[in-house]
């Protein structure tokens, strides 16, 4: 592996601790770049509350516009958001993805995803130590003979000490069957399956199963999408399938994320045409609730928190029942969305969080409960980047509130004005994120540490949430005071300005 590159964390919100009736719960937003010559985007697919109570994610990292030269990405933050590691690992001049990370029993962490080779994808296979330094490596492909490309999308711990893997094999990349596969715990293949309906179907959610099998969700293409529902024994024979969904609109139905519930039934997430609030024409949020022979007991359509659609990427049970849920939000291009329901599917609560000012690309690709009793949500950021897209972390109390950036309808509202300002420190341009108790005047003001104003930044009309840009280049090196000014009441944050780029070790 070659030298680990130096990081500097380009944003990081801390944003509040935010006091529920029972306990305390921590709420803040942090998005992350590191800078090595030509790292120009992060992105964060999934994350796991590691065994120390820490958060540790994984994804990749690499050039914005290109498909090959990009590196996955593993991260470990602490309780508040302040990274402890972060991994690049290696990619030969190829791309490698990671989809899906777990924590392994001796603290380590195993990351499936992909590695592409001009128009060659294998399924891969990385094992690391508990400081994410590599122990192994694996790439394979289906034993099939016509079955030459192959990807991985989730992975599960198994009983034994092995691996599990879901996702696709076929003779292209983006062509074949769904297709799961049994490691042992050095990830030598055991055994490996292979599901097939048409020639367009995909795993992209794999649980371990109470009876010790699996439970798989993904899509079906016949004809249109249709979401997958497979249930298999320990070793990998089909127990029974359900095919569900309309078939409408551009791409029908998918089944993104699966977990087993209490009952030893099953709550899968991902997306629907069909039965959306515009049938056909929009996507929603679908969460659909079976038994444990996979027969539906209810089904829910999500049109996001604006209401214009969405997609829920990630699902789990959450502790005194119901269900939380990530994914995105269809408004703006998209925005990061997380939702709580209760065990009927009704929401409790839900927040999106991105720039309604302007056009951005805003997901949450994974979501947690965490011990405080809040959630957790991983993802990429385009909004709150500098410049491109960042690893993104939201992390938000019980009600969902991080107190920056909430938009839409759904969303709850700060009840007194928040304030974060990205990068901290800073020695060139940035963006101030703010939240308001409600529309009305607005005024931040540049000010020393002893509270008098240097200058007004910005001074406007503005909802219950807005962005403002702010440029440290001229202003001499020193700690500043960041002021809001509402009608609701002020709120304040302290940078730090340097006289030129540095790294924060």
């Amino acid at each position: 592996m070659k030298p680990e590159v130096r990081a500097r964390l380009v944003s990081l919100l801390m944003i509040a601790t935010v006091l529920s009736v029972a306990h305390a719960s921590l709420s803040w937003m942090s998005n992350y770049q590191w800078e090595g010559g030509w790292h120009s985007r992060e992105e964060l697919h999934h994350g796991v509350v590691t065994s120390d109570g820490n958060y540790v994610g994984c994804g990749y990292c690499g050039y914005r516009t290109t498909g090959s030269d990009q590196e996955i990405l593993l991260l470990k933050v602490d309780t508040l958001g302040n990274e402890i590691w972060h991994r690049f690992y290696e990619n030969n001049d190829r791309a490698k993805y990671g989809e899906s990370v777990k924590e392994t029993p001796d603290r380590g962490f195993i990351i499936t995803g992909s590695y592409y080779s001009d128009d060659t994808c294998w399924l891969y296979l990385l094992k690391t130590d508990s400081l994410g330094y590599p122990e192994w490596d694996r790439m394979f492909i289906s034993d099939q003979p016509t079955l030459i490309r192959c990807t991985g999308y989730d992975i599960e711990l198994a009983d034994d000490g092995g691996y599990l893997i879901a996702g696709r094999a076929g003779w292209a990349c983006n062509t074949g069957y769904l297709y799961l596969a049994k490691t042992d715990s050095l990830g030598n293949k055991e055994w490996e399956k292979v599901y097939a309906n048409s020639s367009m179907d995909l795993a992209f959610g794999v649980d371990r199963t109470s009876d010790g099998g699996y439970i798989i969700t993904g899509y079906t293409s016949l004809g249109n999408r249709y979401l997958w529902l497979l249930k298999t024994n320990s070793s990998g024979d089909t127990l029974w399938t359900r095919i569900m969904g309309g078939g409408m609109g551009a791409w029908g139905e998918a089944g993104l994320d699966v977990a087993e519930t209490p009952d030893c039934g099953y709550i899968v997430a991902g997306y629907t045409y069909s039965y959306s609030a515009n049938p056909g024409n929009q996507r929603d949020g679908w969460l659909v609730r079976t038994d444990s022979l996979g027969d539906s007991v209810w089904a829910r359509a999500y049109p996001g928190n604006h209401g214009v659609g969405g997609s829920l990427a990630s699902v789990r049970n959450m502790p005194g029942g119901g269900y939380l849920a990530g994914g995105t939000d269809d408004a703006n291009d998209s925005d990061g969305w997380m939702l709580r329901t209760d065990p009927a599917g009704n929401v409790r609560w839900q927040n999106s969080w991105g720039d309604v000012a302007e056009t951005g690309w805003d997901h949450v690709n994974c979501v947690q409960p965490t011990a405080d009793g809040g959630v957790i949500g991983f993802g990429s950021s385009y909004t709150y980047a500098t410049p491109s897209f960042d690893a993104w972390l939201i992390k938000a109390d019980s009600s969902g509130l991080v107190g920056v950036g909430e938009s839409g309808p759904g969303s709850n509202r700060p009840a007194r004005p928040t304030l974060s300002v990205v990068p901290n420190p800073m020695a060139g341009p940035g963006r101030i994120a703010f939240a308001v108790p409600h529309a009305g005047p607005v005024r931040i003001d540049l000010c020393d540490v002893g509270g008098r104003k240097i200058r007004t930044i910005h001074r406007g009309e503005a909802g219950d949430s807005g962005t403002a840009r702010f440029d440290a280049r001229g202003i001499s090196s020193g700690v500043y005071v960041i002021r809001l000014v509402s009608d609701g009441g002020s709120a304040a944050q302290r940078i730090t300005v340097v006289g030129s780029r540095r790294e924060i070790k």
